[in-house]
């Protein structure tokens, strides 16, 4: 779900197709006026931010787009240890590459504004405290060091131009930008809760080794004595016995084979005595049926005389 968060990401910033989409996306929070149509373009942003917050750096990007500095800032505090990863700093290195594109070229120019009110959605204020807060979590790097001279550059202005003072100021319950920060905040628990087990999953160890010493011995024990040996030397000799007499010495197996042959002997003259028995059995039937036929001729000639 990330990958396409960030795939739609490059689409939204990159095709031609999504043109009118950018357009009304742009500062849609930032300069949010009380129309109709300014609400409907802050329930779409609402409605996309949705999608992008599986991506930390695609809601990243996309509130940089629509104006939503404070929510981004606010997030930028809340994300979890399980999201810092090495694919999360490839992407923030993308979003740094982004940024100094001439498609961003309006947020330049806003890091030099200033507001009545720093703490609002769009101001520059905001704006330099989000940038601020991704140079802080972006490693010693060439990203880290074209953030940093930007922001270097305006930060001497900022300080002498510009009193920042309520940036400490917590969001407002119920608000835009607390309502965006929840959001963000709930997708991306989701994804560290499944990143978290499959963490425990991997590094669940055998509970045996969550047992001391001394009961591994009291249960060796234990199942000695329900198995009948007396000690484990006991044990040991007798599995040892056991292991010679199922694989056989040499002399055993000699022994055996000269079983198996006198067995094939026997065997042998048991089935040539019962052969001559059968053979002895059909000569003696074959006799007594010759016997009966004689006698059964004379009884003939007996008869055949008195008649």
């Amino acid at each position: 779900v990330s990958n396409f968060a960030q795939q739609l990401t490059l689409v939204f910033f990159a095709a031609p197709e999504t043109e009118q989409l950018r357009i009304e996306m742009k500062d849609c929070i930032g300069f949010k006026g009380d129309s109709l149509r300014d609400e409907q373009r802050a329930c779409l942003f609402y409605i996309i931010l949705y999608t992008f917050s599986h991506s930390i750096v695609a809601a990243l990007s996309f509130c940089l787009w629509g104006g939503a500095f404070l929510t981004a800032s606010s997030f930028l505090q809340k994300i979890d240890p399980l999201d810092v990863s090495l694919m999360f700093y490839l992407e923030l290195d993308r979003l740094i590459d982004l940024i100094e594109r001439p498609i961003f070229r309006h947020l330049h120019l806003r890091l030099l504004e200033c507001e009545d009110d720093p703490y609002q959605e769009g101001s520059g204020a905001m704006l330099f405290r989000t940038l601020k807060s991704i140079l802080m979590v972006l490693p010693q790097s060439t990203s880290y060091m074209i953030l940093n001279e930007r922001l270097s550059s305006t930060a001497r202005f900022r300080q002498s131009a510009v009193a920042l003072r309520g940036l400490s100021k917590h969001v407002e319950k119920g608000s835009k930008t607390d309502i965006f920060v929840k959001r963000l905040v709930k997708t991306r628990k989701l994804h560290c809760d499944a990143k978290w087990r499959n963490i425990r999953a991997e590094s669940l160890e055998d509970p045996s080794r969550l047992i001391g010493e001394e009961q591994k011995l009291r249960a060796a024990q234990q199942r000695r004595e329900w198995l009948g040996y007396a000690d484990e030397e006991d044990e040991i000799t007798t599995k040892e016995k056991m292991k010679k007499e199922l694989l056989g010495e040499g002399s055993g197996k000699t022994e055996m084979v000269g079983v198996y042959e006198g067995l094939e002997e026997i065997q042998s003259s048991q089935m040539g005595r019962k052969e001559e028995e059968d053979n002895n059995n059909c000569e003696t039937c074959i006799d007594a049926e010759s016997g009966d036929e004689d006698k059964k001729g004379q009884w003939r000639e007996y008869w055949a005389g008195n008649q």
